[in-house]
């Protein structure tokens, strides 16, 4: 039986999202369920955001699709954009269980 993206084991697909770049997640997402879960959880795993309506945008939609919202596993809200290490130690950081 030949294996395609709609048979793919879950193993391979989550050895496919651990090797991926970033910025590749989100087509990887849009190919097959199994893919989706897994680049999704890697996506959303950590939310770092910086103060501002963009971030109040991302906490309205995180808050309001339940699916992505499980993946979430560390919230960062920064108070400004950090410039460098000691700015940072300034994040905001919510643990979820």
């Amino acid at each position: 039986m030949a294996v395609t993206l709609r048979t793919i084991p879950q193993e391979v697909a989550r050895r496919i999202v651990q090797h991926s770049e970033l910025t590749i997640l989100t087509v990887l997402a849009r190919t097959s369920r199994t893919l989706q879960h897994e680049a999704e959880a890697r996506l959303y795993a950590v939310l770092e955001l910086y103060h501002g309506p963009r971030a109040f945008r991302v906490c309205l939609a995180v808050g309001a699709c339940q699916r992505i919202a499980d993946h979430v596993r560390q919230f960062i809200l920064l108070t400004r954009q950090p410039r460098d290490i000691r700015q940072q130690a300034q994040a905001l950081v919510v643990e979820t269980e």
